[in-house]
């Protein structure tokens, strides 16, 4: 048997599967299964899945409907289980690829160090960028270290030891699914191995769930990041709260200007979850006004949340100065 399964799950890539699956099928490291998971895909992407099983017997496919990419991800899994005697797991979106050297250099790290998780690094491309050469560049750092330096809160560009996921499963019904449950996963572990090369390439999809335009379902984001600081607000490291508090001040003001530009919903609607995002981040700076993030970044962020308050705000500012400056002058 094999030892890596790498996921695979499909949904409307026509265009990019075929980039994808290539590019899985063509790395160095060849102990490995493919399971692709077609997720009710209403292009040919099901079809196009069936055409590799065919000509490639490590190729797995399944055909589920639409349930998103967590249901794929966990159907896969199931499987795995059942069927696959594999020591790791690896995720791609089947709209990315990855570099040849992908699997050897993350198995390599994981069996160098003794690690359960390896990571390496990724890029944003349109598909335009050349794929560069990579050296052996492979370091231990601590859970802390990947959270604070490397940070990478998605499942993709990463090797998972099978053992991670005896318990664990992707939230379904969601998007944001990875940022739900990275972090445990992450600190439920000491160290990491880590490949410092780009051997991901991430597609920059404007069509893909992420970049899409904002909805109300992309709520899970903030839901999920509030749980992260519930998290970390109990675990005692303070270096590591005030990273995330960093993020979530990022995202909150990306939801607030997202919801502000979106063409899915009504002004009614602009108006009521723009203001639910406002009251949480309200919360978040009182709770969190001593974090240094904050501090560094208190005027910007009020600014972007709160025009209309910050418009008065220095309206005032200017008006008192204006007269303190004329009393000065009167002064003997």
């Amino acid at each position: 048997m094999s030892k890596i399964s790498v996921i695979v799950p499909v949904y409307k890539t026509e265009a990019y599967i075929h980039r994808c699956v290539d590019s899985i099928l063509s790395q160095t490291f060849t102990d490995f299964e493919l399971v692709l998971v077609d997720d009710g895909s209403p292009d040919n992407c099901g079809t196009i899945c069936d055409e590799y099983a065919e000509k490639d017997n490590r190729v797995r496919v399944f055909h589920q409907e639409n349930r998103g990419q967590a249901a794929a991800r966990n159907l896969a899994l199931d499987w795995i289980f059942r069927n696959s005697d594999s020591d790791f797991i690896s995720f791609v979106d089947s709209d990315d690829w990855v570099h040849p050297q992908y699997l050897e250099l993350l198995y390599e790290a994981n069996i160098q160090f003794g690690t359960n998780i390896s990571q390496c690094l990724h890029v944003e491309t349109d598909g335009t960028k050349e794929i560069p050469p990579v050296e052996d560049h492979i370091y231990l750092i601590s859970s802390e270290e990947q959270y604070t330096e490397w940070y990478s809160a998605f499942f993709w560009c990463k090797l998972f030891r099978v053992s991670i996921f005896d318990s664990l499963r992707f939230p379904e019904g969601q998007i944001y699914e990875d940022v739900a449950i990275w972090y445990k996963v992450l600190f439920a572990e000491e160290r990491i191995g880590l490949v410092r090369e780009v051997l991901y390439y991430y597609f920059i999809n404007s069509f893909g769930t992420v970049r899409s335009d904002w909805t109300p379902a992309k709520l899970a984001q903030v839901k999920a990041w509030e749980d992260q600081m519930t998290f970390f607000s109990a675990f005692g490291n303070k270096t590591l709260l005030d990273c995330a508090t960093m993020h979530l001040f990022q995202i909150l003001i990306q939801h607030i200007r997202r919801i502000s530009e979106s063409k899915n919903i009504s002004q009614i609607e602009k108006r009521k979850y723009s203001h639910l995002i406002k009251k949480k981040l309200w919360r978040a700076i009182f709770r969190y006004k001593k974090a240094p993030y904050f501090k560094q970044n208190s005027i910007r962020i009020l600014e972007i949340a709160f025009p209309r308050i910050m418009w008065l705000y220095w309206t005032f500012y200017g008006i008192k100065r204006k007269l303190s400056i004329i009393i000065k002058r009167r002064e003997p």
